[in-house]
């Protein structure tokens, strides 16, 4: 009789088990898909744009993943049917957004131009880094003033004191520095701290024996631009 209950009862969860296997695995929709390539305005492709990827959740888009470009511009992603905004984005374009509504296992295609931008088409950018001693010690908060020659050739006035600076920064922890966006032109660079005292790159004391930096196209960047408090 024991035996007889314990069989009928392992026969009706195996039923169950039985029953309810194929609902499970039927359970999950197929995913659908998006690719395409991003290229800049002139057809070259983009390697390592940012695609942002947000799904509409209610009334509102909410950040869902982020995927970027490959080596030829190509990108692709794929979720479960609902609607999606992609944000493309790369250094030196204008960001573009596409919304797209994806249906249940279906397969499209975006294909993104990202443009210059404009602000980037007229600067560039100056960096480095100011340390002292043999060692090369980083120098935090040391001051770093840029002065951008004028139009006339003439330069902006360099004393008394600290002058007139066009753009003014500060070393980093690390003793790094970036100026940021810089309009086209030619600079001169000074380093400064109170236990240092003045310094005109590369590694002179006055404003005429500085050397003259040219940011003459758009995107350019200088680096190695150094601050070294010690003369060998």
């Amino acid at each position: 009789m024991c035996c007889t209950r314990i069989t009928r009862i392992t026969l009706g969860l195996l039923a169950v088990v039985l029953v309810l296997s194929p609902v499970t695995a039927l359970a999950a929709p197929p995913q659908s898909s998006v690719s395409g390539t991003v290229t800049d305005d002139n057809g070259l492709p983009i390697a390592g744009a940012t695609i942002v990827v947000n799904e509409l959740k209610g009334s509102t888009f909410r950040l869902l993943t982020t995927v970027s470009s490959g080596a030829g511009g190509e990108w692709g992603f794929a979720g479960k049917p609902n609607t999606y905004r992609f944000d493309f984005s790369a250094p030196g374009t204008d960001p573009e957004s596409r919304t797209l509504v994806m249906a249940r296992g279906g397969s499209y295609t975006i294909e993104v131009t990202l443009p210059s931008s404009f602000t980037a088409l007229l600067t560039g950018e100056i960096s480095g880094v100011v340390v002292s001693g043999t060692a090369r010690t980083p120098v935090a908060n040391a001051y770093i003033w840029l002065y951008k020659q004028n139009d006339d050739g003439t330069w902006p006035a360099t004393s008394p004191g600290w002058g007139s600076p066009t753009v003014s920064l500060y070393s980093g922890v690390d003793g790094t520095y970036s100026s940021g966006p810089l309009a086209l032109g030619n600079y001169r660079i000074r380093f400064f701290t109170v236990h240092t005292g003045s310094q005109w790159w590369e590694y002179v004391t006055t404003f005429d024996q500085a050397t003259t930096l040219t940011l003459s196209s758009g995107g350019q960047v200088i680096t190695g631009i150094d601050g070294w408090f010690y003369k060998p």
